[in-house]
């Protein structure tokens, strides 16, 4: 791509506004890299006040080019940016602000010190997005070939994953290096591909600005083998630029071992106490340095031995799902009837951005008596009294929802008020109030992605108003911080005072792609059905197998449809004084059992418990690369209702049930498995179908010699054996 696109939110006039910057990367393919760094940007998300390009000079001849030669669709993204301008550097990386282009709009002159702020900015983006900084696991330590032990490692490696990046960094080294170098030492080939791209933007800039300077020579001297014989020259025309740093141990070393000028030595990263390191610091982030003491045999290592770490093969950390993951709030609302009559799952296209994995059904009646309650109270205490119109979204419930919000507040104020949607406003061109001071409330019924709320946003940049009140029933993003970024997108108001926000329930539900066990479902009933497996199935069985075939091959899954039968054929369902739904409660639909748990199981990956405070390493998925993380067995004997147990194994990432690396929890699990197997006439054994299932896919997974025990388990019960010959399992490989 030739365009590193990220967001930055600047203060500009007195008032925070989030600026696209789309910094121009030379060596970058040239198709559609427009298009697509301006789709990254503004998909799923409120499109940005200004448009900003950074470029080295004699550059912004081309962009205005690809600019002006952007489809209409594409420039109807960026149509309510009150700026685009190009914005160029010179040879030493410093704002060319007289060479500024404007594009579109005018008002914001970008001064040099800014322009270095919203590049650190970038980087800072770069860093957190690819995992730079990586913490050693609870009991691991990372040791160097110095001997040194720490509990973090930078990789700075990661920022140049996508070559695009090389775009930002260049122009950071370009204001930090000297001119006139004749010699640039490295100190890995991690950062060779910055090194070569800095000594090329030098070059490329300088000629475009009539300067003449020097290409200087690439020397990597390797820090974690370092000829004994090094010296660096007693001139002033070579520079050292060490990767990264938590103590400026090599630059110590360098000088007092081989001869180096401290002024002459730079670092791309540090993260560490030492803020003198700062004046010769691409990236300076002030942290605590904490070094692990040598003799400290109880801890495990993580080795690197050279420019890479090897880390050594552990044991998966068990996680336990507990109450603690469960908000007794929210399943008292889902256990009201509406919810088993409404909620559903969407079986549509995921790649749709309007896709939204939950949703509530047409045909499931009015509103839970609890959110007509909050309604009503929201929009007579937290709505602003200065609501001039209702934008409502373009869906059937969500108008509805707009009408019973139009109709609470014209009896609050004893006024009428104007109640529009999306696409008719679109379609007239104009709101249906003319006048800058009043508040517009924005109403969906329920949502997932967000878009049909950021359309609304884009939309309403258009016209005058003053204020604005977003009225949500359900928000279930994928995860905390897609959820918190979206909501933190649209209270951006470009004032000091936010937009405002009321949202009956909203909850992570986990990232959309995880949920897809029944397109894996479907084929497999498509492929086996006919077979001759098939025709040892109970023909009870095969009817049922073929009802859900055409269920799942249609576009939602409602009430008792999700899971497969218990052995007797019965729908699985949910026991009474369940943890997930607190007090008496009639049956409870398995659409809902999944959300409860779905969401339960997303806490545990953003680290985030109800109230917002970070969990135990315990109860959490860690996602660290040296120690895999996976659900701790007993949780399928915690909660033991099969309903429950069937949520959890579709529910669960493949590496969430992945026990075969360990022997111990792989036992555990095979047990559990046996059991089942062994009781399935019985409610212990109710989920056999859904276990056996999972367990074909390789969804959940246990060591080899578990494996056979369970198929010698299964090879005992006739009807268990006939269901899983028909599942066509392969054993493992």
């Amino acid at each position: 791509m030739a365009y590193h696109p990220y967001i930055v939110t600047r203060n500009i006039d007195g008032f925070p506004e989030q600026v696209a910057v789309l910094y121009y990367h030379s060596n970058g393919a040239e198709e559609n890299a427009l298009e697509d760094a301006i789709e990254s940007l503004t998909n799923r998300r409120l499109s940005p006040s200004r448009l900003l390009f950074i470029c080295g000079n004699g550059r912004q001849g081309q962009i205005k080019e690809q600019f002006e030669a952007l489809d209409s669709t594409v420039l109807e993204r960026v149509q309510v940016a009150h700026q685009v301008q190009i914005l160029p550097y010179d040879h030493t990386g410093a704002a060319m602000t007289e060479s500024a282009i404007s594009l579109q709009g005018s008002g914001w002159e970008i001064s040099d010190d800014e322009l270095g702020e919203i590049a650190r900015d970038g980087l800072e983006t770069l860093i957190d997005q690819t995992g730079v900084i990586l913490n050693a696991p609870r009991g691991y330590v990372f040791r160097k070939p110095s001997g040194r032990a720490k509990r973090v490692f930078i990789r700075t490696g990661n920022i140049f994953r996508e070559p695009s990046s090389l775009a930002l960094t260049s122009h950071l080294l370009l204001r930090t290096m000297p001119l006139g170098i004749k010699s640039l030492y490295i100190d890995s080939f991690t950062i060779l591909p910055a090194a070569m791209a800095f000594q090329k933007e030098r070059a490329e800039v300088a000629r475009a600005s009539g300067v003449e300077d020097s290409e200087p020579a690439i020397i990597n001297f390797h820090s974690y083998d370092i000829d004994p014989d090094l010296r660096f020259p007693g001139d002033d025309e070579y520079a050292v630029l060490i990767s990264a740093s938590t103590s400026g141990g090599l630059a110590r070393k360098l000088v007092e071992g081989h001869g180096a000028n401290p002024l002459y030595l730079y670092h791309l990263l540090v993260f560490g106490e030492d803020e003198d390191l700062n004046e010769r610091t691409i990236y300076f982030r002030q942290s605590e340095s904490e070094v692990v003491p040598a003799n400290q045999a109880f801890q495990r290592e993580i080795h690197i031995p050279g420019e890479e770490f090897v880390a050594a093969h552990s044991s998966p950390k068990p996680i336990k799902i507990t109450k603690g993951h469960i908000d007794s709030g929210e399943g008292k609302i889902l256990k009201d009837p509406f919810y088993q009559e409404s909620l559903q799952i969407n079986l549509t296209s995921q790649n749709n951005s309007s896709y939204s994995l939950f949703g509530l059904s047409d045909d499931g009646g009015d509103q839970c008596d609890a959110f007509k309650k909050w309604l009503k109270e929201e929009l007579e205490h937290s709505i602003p009294a200065n609501v001039g119109w209702i934008l409502s979204v373009d869906d059937d419930r969500s108008r509805r929802l707009a009408e019973r919000a139009k109709s609470i507040l014209s009896d609050h104020i004893q006024r009428e008020i104007p109640l529009v949607s999306v696409s008719e406003v679109k379609s007239e061109g104009k709101a249906p109030v003319d006048d800058p001071n009043h508040t517009v409330l924005i109403v969906a019924s329920d949502t997932g992605l967000g878009e049909d709320l950021l359309t609304a946003s884009r939309l309403l940049r258009q016209f005058k108003h003053n204020h604005r009140h977003y009225v949500v029933g359900h928000l279930l993003q994928e995860t905390a911080t897609r959820l918190e970024r979206m909501m933190s997108n649209l209270r951006v108001s470009g004032r000091p005072r936010q937009y405002g926000w009321s949202i009956f329930f909203g909850s992570p539900s986990g990232q959309f792609e995880l949920h897809d066990t029944w397109k894996a479902e479907h084929s497999m009933i498509e492929q086996n059905l006919q077979s001759e497996e098939a025709e040892n199935l109970d023909q009870k069985l095969r009817n049922v197998l073929a009802e859900r075939h055409e269920i799942l091959g249609g576009q939602t899954l409602q009430k008792d449809s999700v899971f497969l039968p218990r052995p007797d054929l019965n729908p699985l369902l949910l026991r009474p004084e369940s943890v997930l739904h607190p007090g008496s409660y009639r049956e409870i639909a398995q659409t809902t059992v999944y959300l409860g748990v779905s969401i339960a199981l997303q806490r545990a990956r953003d680290r985030m418990d109800p109230k917002g405070n970070e969990f135990e390493d315990d109860l959490c998925f860690s996602g660290n690369p040296f120690m895999p993380s996976v659900l701790d067995p007993d949780t399928f004997s915690r909660f033991n209702d099969g309903v429950i147990q069937s949520a959890i194994l579709r529910a669960c990432a493949p590496d969430e049930l992945n026990y075969s690396n360990d022997r111990v929890l792989s036992r555990q699990m095979s047990n559990i498995l046996i059991a089942a197997i062994n009781h399935h006439e019985t409610d212990s054994g109710e989920a056999v179908y859904e276990m056996l299932f999972a367990l074909s896919t390789k969804r959940l997974r246990i060591q080899d010699e578990h494996f056979f025990e369970v198929i010698d388990a299964i090879e005992q019960q006739p009807t268990i054996d006939a269901f899983w010959n028909f599942l066509k399992a392969e054993a493992p490989i």
